[in-house]
Parts: C-alpha cells; sequence; structure tokens
C-alpha cells in the first residue's frame, strides 16, 4: 500500500482540497458537487437532472469523512506527518459541518446548499461506513428512519413513498423510466450499507 498506492491517495486528497471539475471543498471542509446530476443519482431529461443534487450530497461527504479517518490513520502508520497535518484539521472542522446535515426528525437532508429534506437512502452511508461523524444516537435515528419509510427486501426506495414525486413502478417509456430511476425505483445494492449500518446500530 505505502509503495504502489499512497502516492495516488495523496493526489486524490490534493484534488479535493484544492478543488476539480466536479467536486470541491468549502471553508466548512465538506465537498461540493458542481453538476446537479453529479452523484450516483444521475438520471438526466432533455439534459436536465431528474433528481438535482448540486450542492453538497450527505453521502459524498460521509464517504469522505470516513475516507480522511483511513488516510489519518495510514498517515500515522507510515509516519507522513506532514499529510497528517493537511488532514487532522479538516476533520475536525468536518466533526461540526456534518451536523448541518441533521433535520427537525432525526434524519438527515440528502443535501445541503441548497438544502433539500427528500427523504433518500443517501443518508444511510453516515451510518454504515467505518468512520462515522455521527454520534450513536443519531445513527440509531437515522438508520430507524431509513428502515421504517424506505427498506424493502429487494433493496432501498431512493424516496419515501410519503414524498408526491415518489414513483411506485419503474416501468413505461423512456422518459417514464428516467422519471422513476431515482424517484421511488428499489436498488438492490444499498442493501449492503444497509446491512452494514443495521450491524453497527445493533450489534449481532
Amino acid at each position: 500500500v505505502q509503495q504502489e498506492l499512497w502516492k495516488p491517495l495523496r493526489a486524490f486528497l490534493s484534488s479535493y482540497v484544492q478543488g476539480n471539475s466536479l467536486v470541491g471543498m468549502g471553508s466548512d471542509c465538506l465537498l461540493a458537487v458542481k453538476e446537479p446530476a453529479a452523484t450516483w443519482m444521475d438520471a438526466k431529461i432533455n439534459g436536465l437532472a431528474v433528481t438535482p443534487r448540486k450542492g453538497k450530497p450527505v453521502e459524498v461527504n460521509a464517504l469522505w469523512y470516513s475516507n480522511l479517518k483511513f488516510l489519518l490513520s495510514l498517515c500515522e502508520r507510515f509516519g507522513d506527518r506532514r499529510t497528517g497535518s493537511v488532514i487532522e484539521p479538516i476533520i475536525e472542522t468536518l466533526d461540526s459541518s456534518f451536523q448541518k446535515f441533521c433535520s427537525d426528525d432525526g434524519g438527515l437532508f440528502d443535501s445541503l446548499e441548497p438544502n433539500d429534506s427528500s427523504l433518500r437512502p443517501n443518508q444511510i452511508f453516515a451510518v454504515s461506513l467505518p468512520h462515522s461523524p455521527l454520534n450513536e444516537l443519531q445513527k440509531r435515528y437515522v438508520f430507524n428512519i431509513v428502515r421504517a419509510h424506505l427498506y424493502t427486501p429487494f433493496g432501498l426506495r431512493t424516496l419515501s413513498p410519503d414524498d408526491s414525486r415518489y414513483h411506485e413502478y419503474y416501468a413505461g417509456n423512456q422518459q417514464q423510466r428516467d422519471e422513476a430511476y431515482h424517484q421511488g425505483a428499489i436498488w438492490p445494492w444499498l442493501l449492503g450499507a444497509f446491512y452494514d449500518a443495521q450491524l453497527r446500530v445493533y450489534p449481532g
């Protein structure tokens, strides 16, 4: 890892901190995406994002936080104090900045600036990842909300059925399918994060 991957990992870190064509770090150390369809929810109709998420998506920043903690552990292992001195203040700021995602119902905003309170599965990554900026009570609230509104045995819904934009079926012509793609359609791959989160919140 030190010989083959450490240099590319530091390059990724530098690219995100300085900003690139897709994402950049703000003064609050949260990452903002620069295009409305730059996350995995990337469906477009006539060039317009069906699920616009320009701003600071919750899962991008949960991954950012967890990966920074992992990089810091490698800095300690490899004796790279210089890189560690870059990462430590970012993590310290993120610990407080991530709290801006917390909504009044105990869940997390799907994105910030603009704030999007849509109930989506992306927040589960703030619970499932090895390192989380949430405390234990917050993790439990987020997990329970996702389980109550989005969980099915086949995957997680991409939007709460209580939302007026919810599409119950993925069917029809290309436009109708694109409209449902991330507006209710169930995605099996999200179960991995859901079950990791369940094991963290309810061990065993």
